[in-house]
């Protein structure tokens, strides 16, 4: 095996193992979620931040809307029929 074959491989391999330090849900969590937004999750009783904007700030109803304005901006540009 080549010298540059085995340093790729230690590369990957601690690479490899920092991602899998990474993986549990309170360490991403902590790297993630300054107190501020622990404090929303709290008052809004939702687990991620992912659940804030998906349930509360971008409903539904919001993103059917901006999705029909994109499409009457493409069709009115000339590129959908």
């Amino acid at each position: 095996m080549h010298k540059i074959d085995m340093v790729q491989q230690e590369r990957k391999k601690l690479l490899e193992a920092e991602v899998a330090q990474q993986e549990s849900p309170e360490s991403t969590l902590n790297y993630f979620a300054p107190a501020k937004n622990l404090k929303v999750l709290r008052i809004n009783n939702k687990e991620t931040l992912a659940q804030i904007f998906t349930d509360i700030r971008y409903t539904r109803k919001d993103n059917e809307a901006m999705s029909q304005g994109l499409l009457k901006a493409l069709r009115h540009q000339g590129f959908m029929p």
